[in-house]
């Protein structure tokens, strides 16, 4: 009962997850600023394991935002993969440097400051709305801290920032991609895709068996993928649904999902629940 009371009061005082429209990017001089598919894969279940750990929690405090992982425990992210060390770590290794910026995010006042300078107790679910600061834009590192694993047998310590954290806790009309869908849809586009649709699904409270019909602008495509701004609008659907593996991977999540461009938008039509 007392579970249920404090996930009615979390939902009553939070709005959407604001990671979903964050853009990415890596800073690094020895790679693109882009996250592959394997990144994206690793972060997911970063934040699944995040989420998990803090998430029926009443109170936030730093230490519940520290992990102790092994090698070992991402190796089902990467099956029939011989080379799935080298791939965990090269991918914990660009988390590391991969910046995250929010547009018109609402946070807690106190992960405003330096993290060093943040208090203990991070945030609760006894904030009121004169504890929230609202930033145009606001940026911060996905991963504060980071271990230097080198084989399967290494345990990898590290640390999530405490605004990520704070996104993972605010869980409402956010979803996670499971690891049976991280499976299926194999590029980044197609992930990004599945989470819009079930964001847009838990606030639009859709139903069984509707069909559905979805609108992207260019600037939520822009904010979703990161495309740059002289990407002329037919090269960037072109890219999203490249070889048709967009609807190809859909398709064995939703039934009839279909994909195409009209002017200035990219709508998508679908029929819910998933089959997946």
């Amino acid at each position: 009962m007392g579970d249920e009371k404090q996930k009615e009061s979390l939902g009553k005082i939070y709005k959407h997850n604001p990671l979903l429209l964050a853009s990415l990017e890596v800073n690094s001089s020895n790679s693109r600023n882009e996250l592959n598919n394997n990144d994206i894969l690793v972060f997911n279940y970063i934040l699944k394991l995040c989420q998990e750990q803090i998430r029926q929690k009443l109170f936030i405090n730093k230490g519940l935002l520290n992990f102790s992982i092994g090698i070992e425990d991402f190796a089902k992210l990467f099956p029939n993969n011989p080379n799935w060390v080298r791939e965990i770590i090269s991918s914990l290794k660009r988390l590391f440097n991969t910046a995250v910026t929010f547009k018109n995010v609402k946070i807690p006042k106190c992960l405003a400051s330096p993290e060093d300078e943040m208090p203990n107790t991070l945030f609760s679910n006894e904030l009121s709305e004169n504890d929230y600061e609202e930033f145009f834009e606001y940026s911060c590192h996905l991963i504060s801290s980071l271990s230097k694993p080198k084989n399967k047998k290494d345990v990898v310590n590290f640390s999530i920032h405490p605004i990520i954290a704070y996104c993972a806790w605010t869980k409402t009309n956010y979803t996670h991609i499971s690891l049976d869908k991280m499976f299926v849809l194999k590029s980044k586009y197609a992930q990004k895709i599945y989470e819009f649709i079930e964001y847009y699904v838990g606030l639009h409270k859709k139903k069984n068996d509707e069909i559905i019909s979805i609108s992207i602008g260019k600037k939520e495509l822009k904010n979703l993928f990161k495309f740059d701004d002289d990407l002329p609008f037919s090269t960037k659907i072109q890219r999203i649904n490249r070889n048709n593996i967009l609807e190809r991977d859909m398709n064995k999540i939703y039934e009839d999902f279909n994909i195409e461009k009209r002017k200035n938008e990219l709508v998508i039509t679908l029929k819910y629940p998933k089959n997946l």
